[in-house]
């Protein structure tokens, strides 16, 4: 069992990360036996390997396995928790959309791509996706919106649709809602602005909420001749701190853990920065019946920020003790994929759901649930609370940064809260693949939602309504 991370900061967490680190590898190598960075990379499967790896069997389709059945489900809670303003969105926009190459996600404007250069892209992947070539879409064709701005209003506009069905009065549901949006160093200022400058899409100020998630230096191994020194030794480790450009985002987990840092999660009135204690922000969840955490690049999200399906599901188990719950959907057979995989654990005798780091040298092909990163907590109060006594698995991983050397990087799984808080998992009667823009692979799928996206009855009006520029 890894050692709690103190959670109180930035700073208490790269302590706690470091003695954990310690731990793992003094574990594996062993007492007092030296080790270098090579070593860590040669053996990086083994370190992160699921702890009981042999134990994992099919997943047991009767242990905590609810299906989705809209025939069974009343949704009609689920539309009071977001009229009432009781649901709490999360917004995971920090990434580089590092398999794009193109930065930010949330910043990315499809409509400014030329077809060419998407066939480009295309291309480089090799012979296998040639047929991918010729069945997309002109991007030019779509409203000049960024992902992030399409991911915002495609709420506006589900939240609008919603109060029109019930016949209450929209501008006072939207001035309701409460939400947490992800950042990154790089683009957060600009994000910020372009919230301001677009009066928050009619949402509340007050209840908007922002985080920039932060991001660490390489790890060294002292001692080490790709770290600070020319011998071998055991259990040195550091932050490299006097090299800038050899910074990296900590994952998903971290993300999730950062927020219980105190001060790290603010509000932005008038151009300036309002922190939050991790108490009050707590007890901002405490008023929250669910928490959804979105992810940018999920791609049916564009025509249906709401899945009262989902929501109301989880608010009946969240009812029965549930503090997450996960959504499964089927492999992809024609490009198989990992992630976050749905096991059963016979040691543990319940279901599991572990990231594919973990698993070894388990091929995508023999994955045969995998999670939508489309992820519940149920009373988020209780949920985010368990970070007080708990942390997430610190995976490690080892790269080439910037400066175009090797350093360990820690990776924990924001999925890896299910082995912290009872989780239930979720599955369509349909399961059906992971659809989201993740590669240039994905690139015409994308354009086709966000055409989708635009065609929707009523889009453009909220789109000219909320946008300065539009």
């Amino acid at each position: 069992m890894e050692s709690r991370i103190n959670l109180e900061s930035i700073e208490t967490y790269k302590e706690g990360s470091l003695k954990v680190l310690n731990e793992k590898l003094e574990g594996f190598f062993g007492s007092g036996v030296s080790y270098s960075l090579d070593d860590v990379k040669k053996y990086q499967d083994e370190l992160n390997k699921y702890v009981n790896f042999d134990s994992l069997e099919d997943a047991n389709m009767s242990s905590d396995v609810f299906i989705l059945d809209k025939d069974l489900i009343d949704i009609r809670g689920a539309e009071d928790c977001i009229l009432e303003g009781k649901f709490f969105w999360e917004h995971t926009c920090a990434g580089e959309a590092t398999r794009l190459g193109l930065g930010t996600k949330y910043l990315l404007r499809l409509a400014r791509f030329t077809r060419d250069f998407v066939t480009s892209l295309l291309e480089k992947q090799g012979a296998e996706y040639d047929f991918l070539i010729d069945s997309f879409p002109d991007p030019k064709e779509l409203i000049d919106l960024s992902l992030g701005q399409r991911h915002i209003l495609q709420i506006v506009y589900d939240i609008k649709k919603l109060c029109l069905k019930r016949g209450v009065d929209f501008d006072t549901v939207i001035f309701r809602q409460k939400m947490l949006l992800v950042l990154n160093k790089k683009t957060a200022d600009e994000i910020l602005s372009e919230w301001e400058k677009n009066k928050f899409y009619g949402f509340n100020s007050e209840n908007i909420f922002f985080m920039v998630q932060e991001d660490f230096h390489g790890i060294s191994i002292v001692g080490d001749s790709k770290g600070c020194g020319d011998e071998r030794v055991s259990g040195g480790i550091r932050y490299v701190e006097e090299i800038e450009n050899n910074k990296r985002l900590h994952n998903h987990g971290q993300m999730l853990m950062q927020k219980m840092h105190e001060k790290t999660v603010f509000r932005y009135i008038s151009g300036v920065r309002e922190y939050l204690t991790s108490l009050e922000y707590l007890n901002m969840l405490s008023d929250c019946l669910d928490m959804l955490s979105f992810n940018i690049e999920d791609l049916g999200y564009l025509t249906g920020s709401i899945d009262y399906l989902s929501l109301a599901k989880a608010l009946e188990l969240g009812n029965m003790g549930y503090g997450m719950v996960m959504e499964v959907v089927g492999q992809n057979e024609k490009f198989p994929q990992k992630g976050g995989a749905l096991f059963f654990d016979s040691k543990l005798g319940r279901n599991v759901m572990i990231e594919s780091f973990a698993l070894g040298d388990i091929p995508a092909f023999d994955i045969k649930y995998l999670n939508k990163n489309f992820n519940h907590y149920p009373n988020p109060f209780s949920s985010m609370k368990v970070f007080g006594e708990k942390s997430l698995p610190m995976s490690v991983t080892v790269i080439v940064a910037a400066d175009g050397k090797e350093y360990l990087y820690f990776k924990p799984a924001q999925g890896d809260m299910n082995f912290l808080v009872k989780t239930a998992y979720v599955m369509r009667s349909e399961l059906k693949p992971i659809k989201s823009w993740k590669s240039a692979t994905t690139t015409p799928d994308a354009i086709r939602a966000m055409m989708e996206q635009d065609k929707q009855d009523g889009f453009i009006d909220i789109v000219s309504r909320y946008l300065s520029d539009c």
